[in-house]
Order: C-alpha cells, then sequence, then structure tokens
C-alpha cells in the first residue's frame, strides 16, 4: 500500500468544514457588531443650546431669567 502525496478525504472534510465555518462565522460576526457599534459612531444632535432671541433684548450687566421648556423623548 503506497502512500499519495496530497490531501487525504478526512483533511479535505476538514478544511471545508472550517473554510463553512468560518463564513458563517464572519456572516454572522459582521453585521452583528455592526449593530451593535452603531448608536455609539451615529453623531447626536446637538440641542445643548436654545435659541434666546437677540442680544438687543438683554442688557449687558442687568441679570436677565430665562424661562424655557426642552422636551426629550426617550426611546
Amino acid at each position: 500500500m503506497t502512500h499519495k502525496p496530497g490531501l487525504s478525504r478526512r483533511d479535505f472534510i476538514k478544511a471545508i468544514t472550517a473554510f463553512v465555518g468560518s463564513l458563517i462565522g464572519v456572516g454572522i460576526g459582521l453585521p452583528s457588531s455592526a449593530y451593535l457599534l452603531s448608536p455609539s459612531l451615529r453623531m447626536a444632535e446637538d440641542d445643548s443650546l436654545i435659541d434666546l432671541g437677540t442680544l438687543e433684548k438683554y442688557p449687558i450687566g442687568i441679570p436677565t431669567r430665562f424661562d424655557f421648556t426642552r422636551t426629550k423623548v426617550n426611546g
């Protein structure tokens, strides 16, 4: 019985199984990691500035009270 050089049937099945398994892992891993990381990469709206009108309405050196209502929706 002589041994042929090359890939045996068992090694071929192992290689194909590893290849298909890695394709499935990449196919599931990339979209799920993109889904999990997308909120951190999204630009948030800058709602820290509130328009109060022109500066002429507010004299310099006189304290002025500003009343406003901010509505924020979660979820």
